[in-house]
């Protein structure tokens, strides 16, 4: 097995569609996907929801400016499978972590979040699978031959990945960030999901404490914590503000990081005074990232 440690890849989503696209000669950065003013926006559904960005809305906003898109294919088999990688070189692949053997981490997850996307490319008679984020600390990746049963195949979603003539680069940085910033800063939504997100914790029984789990998972998995570091590189890429305003854009992503493993210690001992410090954290979040947003929207 081919196993290795990554970089700065930001989700399995977005650095497989990236992939498949280097895979057919498109050069493109995995962050050019979350050009998009949803990036910051935040949502909390329901009882047992952490406050989380949707990562697939966020990459397929950025998609359709770039002008790339996301087609699904219907493959009922394994010979259809083979057929279409000969026609596109390479697909994407949505699957069950219980599909992937390569990684202890899907083996062992006991997370309810089960879905993953990775790349399929044929490469003579064998399937090549490329995994560009497994969630480990630190992230690894997987690019090896790999074994695609007909039970996966018939369990699990596949997408043409193309981009339309006429593309058009992603906008201004300068600008984008501003509109980043008016979104979060006028979304009441956003209000909404750190409360929401708040009751969520207080709420919880000893006997639910698997959902502390989950909470700290989303916050990984969906991207939102990750959302958090691609803004800052955005702001810092612009080359506009100062080195205060970007310490104080990479404190709020430690904070994300605090809350997320807060929940991860409620997860393991779940007492009323974890549950307390966690509370605080989100709204000590809540009111410092606002706090940061305005002030960067006055500069």
């Amino acid at each position: 097995m081919s196993m290795k440690k990554t970089g700065r890849t930001i989700s399995c989503f977005s650095a497989s569609i990236c992939r498949v696209l280097n895979e057919k000669g498109i050069n493109i950065l995995e962050e050019q996907l979350f050009c998009s003013e949803k990036l910051l926006a935040l949502e909390c559904k329901t009882p047992y929801d952490s406050a989380f960005i949707d990562l697939e809305s966020v990459v397929m906003d950025a998609l359709t400016k770039l002008r790339i898109c996301i087609q699904p294919i219907k493959i009922v088999n394994l010979q259809a499978l083979q057929e279409e990688l000969v026609l596109e070189g390479a697909v994407l692949m949505k699957t069950k972590i219980d599909f992937l053997r390569y990684s202890t981490l899907f083996s062992t997850a006991i997370t309810m979040q089960r879905g993953h996307y990775v790349v399929l490319k044929r490469e003579g008679n064998k399937i090549r699978l490329i995994d560009s984020y497994i969630p480990t600390t630190p992230l690894t990746q997987y690019d090896d031959w790999y074994e695609i049963t007909e039970e996966m195949v018939e369990k699990s979603l596949f997408f043409r990945v193309f981009r339309d003539e006429g593309s058009t680069p992603c906008e201004d940085l300068r600008d984008l960030v501003r509109e980043i910033q008016q979104r979060f800063l006028e979304d009441e939504q956003k209000k909404r999901a750190f409360e929401h997100f708040k009751q969520n914790v207080c709420q919880l029984k000893p006997s639910e404490k698997h959902i502390c789990y989950e909470m700290s998972s989303a916050l990984s998995i969906t991207g939102t914590v990750a959302s958090r570091r691609v803004f800052k590189r955005m702001v810092e890429s612009t080359n506009s503000f100062s080195e205060e305003t970007i310490s104080s854009l990479d404190e709020i992503c430690k904070q994300y990081n605090l809350v997320r493993m807060l929940l991860l210690k409620c997860y393991l001992r779940f007492d009323d005074r974890n549950i307390e410090d966690t509370v605080y954290a989100i709204s000590k979040l809540h009111k410092n990232e606002e706090r940061v947003l305005r002030k960067l929207n006055t500069m």
